[in-house]
């Protein structure tokens, strides 16, 4: 199982097995296509990636709704997915102009500032590979974890302390992975995100996870339009 979030030299992955205590590494890669190589060369049966795959289109992505309203106080983590004929628009006016035009809203500079990265993915993968490669959303995954929206922002001492508690049952190491020689570039909230998509990946290979939005729907290129916790 692969959790994987992005950070700013590329992408940093949690391999993990299926149950607790199962051995645990961490990695980083400078290209999704070698992440989603680990389907390919059976490394990993399930990959759970931290960005938007499956993008609607005349409406804005119901699994964004649900995850919102799962967030309760924390639904500003969650920025709304672009629509899929914006991803062509090379400058954020023209993004948002044709976002606004197929969904009646515009798009932020997040969302656009994640174009490539969401290009990337999307090259890396086929529909066919899905559910074994599912989008999650890490703030998502902590909240089913814990039952309830978390209380501190991720990059708050008080937030990583939250999160490296709810995550320590399920990867004990945690700690001393946090103490040890850090990974160049990759920060401390990369690094819990990354273990919250490894936590969502073993629910998937165990058939236990969460998927929110419409399950039938797929985009042009055939991809999902869910997310999973």
């Amino acid at each position: 199982m692969c959790g994987v979030d992005g950070y700013p030299d590329g992408w940093v992955a949690v391999l993990t097995g299926t149950s607790v205590g199962d051995e645990t590494t961490v990695l980083v890669a400078a290209d999704f296509a070698d992440i989603a190589q680990m389907i390919t060369n059976g490394a990993a049966s399930v990959v759970a990636v931290d960005m938007p795959i499956g993008l609607d289109r005349g409406q804005r992505r119901s699994a964004d709704q649900a995850a919102r309203q799962l967030l309760g106080r924390r639904r500003s983590s969650m920025f709304t997915s672009p629509p899929e004929v914006s991803i062509a628009a090379e400058t954020h006016a023209e993004a948002t102009a044709l976002a606004a035009a197929d969904t009646g809203s515009g798009l932020s500079m997040q969302a656009f500032r994640l174009f490539p990265r969401i290009h990337e993915v999307r090259a890396a993968i086929t529909a066919k590979q899905q559910p074994a490669i599912s989008e999650v959303h890490p703030e998502t995954s902590f909240a089913v974890l814990a039952g309830q929206p978390l209380d501190h922002a991720k990059k708050d001492l008080a937030g990583i302390v939250e999160r490296v508690e709810l995550l320590e049952p399920h990867f004990p190491k945690i700690r001393d992975r946090l103490l040890s020689t850090p990974l160049k570039g990759v920060a401390v909230d990369d690094l819990l995100d990354a273990h919250a998509a490894a936590w969502t990946a073993r629910r998937i290979a165990n058939g236990t996870a969460v998927v929110l939005g419409d399950t039938d729907r797929r985009d042009s290129q055939g991809f999902r339009l869910t997310i999973t916790a």
